[in-house]
């Protein structure tokens, strides 16, 4: 702790002066202190913990939620016009803006694809038609879930900029693909991945087969 705060002096002129008097540091300062210098990179927290056996999960979450930039702190993203390739279009962490998320995960359920979607401007409701501009795609966005551990996930009926939730009813997106509002379309910039030595694919043919797959990945999680 002697060794963080000897770094954090540097970076508060407020925290220097409390050093200098000998005075007790309040926890809500040194947490703000610890923001401030996160976000303009002048330290890099490091926490200590194990991911499988679940030891020091919850402080990393802490440590995310209390120094970590939140969707607010950032520029707004940024992306192109698919009708005008050369238009730069903009959208900010605000529910004025236009929906626009971006699809980063693809899994398979019971009740069809689950696409995980980070939701960067605007709003959605439930059974609301979208559009995939990298394919040129309109979809129905048919089921909203907040994801939570296995069993646990609850179905909603809106999502707002700033959240990560699973949708159901994408058939066409994949992961790296946007989804937006269908008359402010903006396509933003897709993920890339190194290209593997090796790759394979798994897809159910059935909705048997999907059932006894989304089972056997359960089990894998439970173990």
């Amino acid at each position: 702790r002697s060794q963080m705060l000897e770094q954090l002096y540097d970076t508060s002129d407020e925290l220097m002066e409390l050093a200098l008097q000998e005075a007790p540091i309040p926890k809500d300062l040194l947490r703000s202190v610890i923001r401030e210098a996160t976000l303009h990179e002048l330290i890099q927290p490091v926490l200590c913990g194990s991911a499988l056996d679940f030891i020091g999960v919850q402080p990393v979450l802490d440590a995310v939620s209390k120094f970590l930039p939140s969707p607010a702190d950032l520029p707004p993203v940024e992306g192109t016009n698919p009708k005008k390739k050369d238009n730069r279009e903009t959208r900010g962490p605000t529910l004025d803006d236009p929906f626009c998320g971006l699809v980063f995960k693809i899994e398979v359920e019971k009740t069809g694809d689950l696409a995980y979607v980070r939701v960067y401007s605007g709003s959605l409701k439930a059974s609301t038609r979208v559009y995939n501009p990298g394919k040129d795609k309109k979809e129905n966005a048919a089921q909203f879930w907040h994801i939570k551990p296995v069993g646990k996930a609850h179905q909603i009926d809106r999502v707002e900029c700033g959240d990560i939730v699973g949708v159901i009813g994408l058939r066409h997106s994949v992961t790296g693909d946007t989804s937006c509002d269908t008359q402010q379309p903006m396509l933003l910039e897709t993920i890339d991945f190194p290209e593997t030595v090796m790759s394979m694919a798994i897809e159910p043919e059935s909705s048997t087969e999907r059932n006894e797959l989304a089972d056997r990945r359960d089990l894998m999680r439970c173990q």
